[in-house]
């Protein structure tokens, strides 16, 4: 019942390009904040926001039904961290 009801009001069980983008956007919030306040960027850094959104939103597709999409959107929170951590502690080194 919870699969038809998530293919229904999601769509398509296909994943696509923003499934996978979607995460490392979300993630992309974090980065002002480790440039401009790194007391701040401790306890919301870019890499845990992006693997949150992938965790998050993984668990509500696959709730829903939506296995393929649950896989892509988790690992597009999981590149999203390894991508976010470097780059904001590299832009941390430049401004603090």
């Amino acid at each position: 019942m919870l699969a038809a009801f998530g293919r229904l009001t999601l769509g398509s069980t296909t994943p696509t390009k923003w499934t996978f983008l979607t995460p490392m956007i979300v993630g992309a919030i974090g980065v002002p904040i480790a440039v401009f306040d790194p007391i701040l960027s401790m306890f919301f850094p870019a890499s845990a926001i992006a693997l949150a959104a992938g965790v998050v939103g993984a668990m509500y597709l696959f709730f829903f039904g939506h296995i393929r999409r649950a896989a892509v959107f988790l690992a597009g929170g999981f590149v999203g961290m390894a991508v976010w951590l470097p780059l904001s502690l590299f832009l941390q080194s430049l401004f603090h």
